[in-house]
């Protein structure tokens, strides 16, 4: 009977043992497991770094020592307590020695190592492929790590590692797609201003010249002609400065919006003011659900968006055709369309509507002014705004350009 109870403790012991290890590896799976899901919704380093300190307190329930590295230099240490009671005391100078040693030689130093071994932690360097993205500490001071801990460790160290990689190729591959992309506006600058403000500018001096040397043997429907040109083309290059100065404020930042309650009825009014002249030549009105609809806006901005959505549809629409702006209230916002029935937009052009110096294959009557800046500029301003702008099909064709800014209670009397 002694036997048989002495053998059945001892496999209850062993039985019990190794539930213990079985559910010790199950936790360490699991905080595997969840840094890596944690590490994937990462967009930042410092996110990265702050997830493996918090699984590493998770796992080890030791104080965590985190050296960021900018530059290839370490950073100030970012401390992390397994307890809010404990503290970690420690020599800084002493333990940032350690720890610059880890991030040179890329080994693990401090604590029970050949460098610096008097240390309180033990450094790991977070490194891939020869490329060290800082260095993390653990406070061994108590209690060192076991070797198949340290193993875990490591393995943590390596996500840790290819996660900082693969944030650093993101950010790498977003600014060449922006550098790119600047490199094209710029290219497409240049050669709207070669193209584009010359023909204008070369119209009026060929104009002015022509009534300078010839307007005594100029009749008068000649004489009227000319300078309805130079008139035409002086104005689309003052709407065109004005608009290139606002995208560019707006694009930069430096633009600071002067927001006010506005009427829309009467900012629209204004708008209407400053329009082509060729708008006469179109069936124009006006459609509003209230006389009290109240936008939040800054007026001259608004003012120069409706402007550049009625001119753009009088630019590609034939003359007869109608041009109706149209507003109402949806929810919290102002929503304000300007629709015509011209030929419509081609599907493939839509997707780029709204990018600057973009033109697509409209069908402009004076072609050479098409430098595509008045959407792009719409889509800043409305966005500035707290608001949106899209496009949309006209039936039975046409086009609808509608944009949304914060609506603004009317006050009560």
């Amino acid at each position: 009977m002694f036997v048989i109870a002495l053998l059945t403790g001892i496999n209850a012991a062993r039985l019990k043992n190794q539930a213990r290890n079985s559910a010790r590896m199950a936790f360490r799976i699991q905080v595997l497991y969840d840094m890596n899901q944690m590490l994937e919704k990462s967009t930042q380093p410092s996110e990265i770094m702050d997830v493996t300190a918090r699984q590493l307190i998770r796992l080890l329930q030791r104080n965590i020592i985190v050296y960021p590295a900018s530059q290839k230099k370490l950073q100030q240490p970012h401390v992390y307590l397994s307890d809010a009671s404990r503290k970690l005391t420690f020599d800084p100078g002493q333990e940032r020695a350690a720890a610059e040693a880890a991030f040179s030689s890329m080994e693990k130093t401090g604590h029970g190592t050949a460098r610096y071994g008097d240390s309180n932690c033990v450094y790991y360097s977070v490194r891939l492929n020869h490329v060290g993205y800082g260095v993390i500490g653990i406070d061994v001071s108590e209690k060192s790590l076991n070797p198949y801990t340290a193993s875990i460790v490591v393995s943590m160290l390596s996500e840790t590692a290819l996660a900082l990689e693969n944030n650093r190729s993101k950010q790498e591959m977003e600014q060449s797609r922006l550098l790119a992309k600047n490199e094209q506006l710029r290219a497409n600058l240049l050669r709207s201003i070669s193209h584009d403000l010359r023909t204008p500018l070369t119209s009026i001096s060929g104009a002015a010249s022509i009534l300078l040397s010839d307007g005594d043997k100029l009749d008068t429907d000649t004489k009227s002609g000319l300078y309805q040109d130079i008139y035409d083309d002086s104005m689309w290059l003052e709407d065109l400065v004005e608009n290139l100065l606002s995208i560019t404020r707006l694009s930069d930042g430096e633009m600071e919006l002067h927001t006010s309650a506005e009427l829309m009825g009467e900012v629209i009014q204004e708008a209407s003011r400053h329009c082509s002249r060729k708008i006469s030549e179109h069936i124009f009105r006006t459609e509003l659900s209230s006389d009290l609809l109240m936008g939040k806006m800054d007026a001259r901005l608004i003012v120069q968006l409706i402007v550049n959505l009625i001119n753009n549809a009088v630019k590609y629409t034939p003359p007869g055709s109608h041009i109706t702006v149209h507003c109402e209230k949806e929810g919290d916002m102002i929503q304000t369309s300007v629709s015509d029935d011209g030929p419509g937009i081609e599907d493939q052009d839509k997707e780029h509507i709204f990018d600057m110096f973009y033109c697509g294959k409209k069908t402009v009557a004076d072609s050479r002014r098409s430098m595509g800046l008045g959407l792009a500029l719409c889509k800043s301003i409305a966005e500035a705004h707290g608001g949106s702008i899209r496009l949309t099909d006209n039936q039975p064709h046409g086009c609808i350009f509608t944009f949304t800014i914060p609506a603004e209670e009317v006050p009560e009397l």
